[in-house]
């Protein structure tokens, strides 16, 4: 067995003074699977020294991007405090539904799911010890959808202009949970909540002598801050029916 890196050493005390010092913060706001804690200035700057250390250890981009200090936790808002939070979650998918786009992309999405299928159906396979007739009942099983597949893909392509296309992943769609926070200069910002790793924020909530506007704060948090004080975001179309 080979010498262990620097990196991989520095990054296993890491991980031990990082969870040292998520203990020392208290409990975690809950949030889609993810975890946040608020970190007041001294938790963050203990942080960054531990995040840089680990980084000087890295010779490599192998090992930078192995040892990443992001894989340990992840720092939202590091050197600027948050004022305010608020997490929401965000739904993502892929969905195309323009028909010429939708057309030009079908033979290579059809070639690239017909192997797809061939290479699960040979790791299956494998994995779970699968009887010479076994195998062969199952791809003959497999090249017979394939080619229902392909008379069905033939014959939309023959006249596209009676259907209705759409290409969209929203059956296996994801939840994303997501921080969006105002930091004391006046910024609004957001960021993807890891879901394995802790996230910390560093947090120093405003004082209450200012009275908030809920209505503009729920605009800013999904705005975006295209220069100085000028926001923008897209308004919601509705589909003619």
């Amino acid at each position: 067995m080979g010498r262990r890196s620097d990196a991989s050493i520095v990054f296993e005390e890491t991980a031990t003074q990082v969870q040292s010092i998520l203990d020392g913060m208290g409990k975690p706001v809950e949030h889609e699977g993810a975890l946040l804690w608020l970190a007041d200035k001294d938790a963050v700057g203990q942080l960054l020294i531990l995040r840089g250390a680990l980084e000087e250890s890295c010779n490599s981009e192998w090992e930078r991007k192995n040892f990443s200090f992001d894989k340990i936790v992840k720092l939202h808002s590091p050197y600027v405090p948050a004022l305010w939070y608020k997490l929401k979650t965000k739904i993502g998918y892929r969905l195309i539904n323009d028909p010429q786009k939708v057309i030009d992309r079908l033979p290579g999405l059809f070639a690239i799911w017909k192997n797809k299928m061939r290479k699960e159906l040979d790791k299956a396979a494998a994995e779970y010890g699968y009887t010479e007739e076994e195998l062969k009942e199952t791809r003959e099983n497999l090249e017979r959808e394939i080619e229902e597949a392909r008379k069905n893909l033939d014959k939309i392509m023959s006249e596209p202009e009676a259907y209705k296309l759409c290409i969209t992943n929203y059956p296996r769609r994801k939840a994303y949970p997501i921080v969006y926070y105002a930091d004391k200069n006046g910024r609004f910002h957001h960021g993807n909540l890891n879901l394995l790793a802790p996230n910390v924020l560093y947090y120093e909530p405003e004082e209450r002598t200012m009275r908030r506007d809920a209505k503009t704060e729920a605009f800013l948090s999904e705005a975006v801050n295209v220069f100085g004080d000028f926001y923008a975001k897209p308004k919601e179309t509705k589909e003619k029916g």
